[in-house]
């Protein structure tokens, strides 16, 4: 039996030698869709592992971000304190200054007086 297609007619030992390579292209196709399976369960485990990995590194993250969040919201209350602590010491320093400057001005009209300060104590 002759084979008829467009470029030409082969003989039975032509249409062997094709059906041949045909069997070995479809074998070698089905081998490439075996690899690139495989290639893709790989992938897809090194994409998962990897996602895994970010998220563990994103929530690590998060941890020292709150814990450096608790630092920083701990010195401000002690900053707090300390601001509290100065405006009563200034108001301290300010009531013996006056009281300061009060003895200053009694001591002056002592001596004007002359009375002396020795006796004051």
């Amino acid at each position: 039996a002759v084979v008829s297609t467009q470029s030409g007619h082969y003989g039975r030992g032509q249409t062997k030698k094709n059906i041949g390579k045909t069997e070995d292209s479809i074998i070698k196709l089905h081998d490439d869709l075996i690899q690139e399976r495989e290639t893709a369960k790989l992938t897809r485990r090194e994409l998962r592992n990897s996602i895994i990995e970010t998220k563990k590194q994103k929530e690590a993250q998060v941890e020292r971000n709150e814990a450096a969040n608790n630092v920083i919201v701990s010195l401000h209350r002690d900053l707090e304190k300390i601001k509290d602590g100065n405006k009563d010491k200034k108001r301290e320093i300010h009531s013996l200054t006056r009281k300061i400057e009060r003895w200053k001005g009694i001591i002056e009209q002592l001596k004007k007086k002359k009375v002396p300060t020795a006796t004051l104590r």
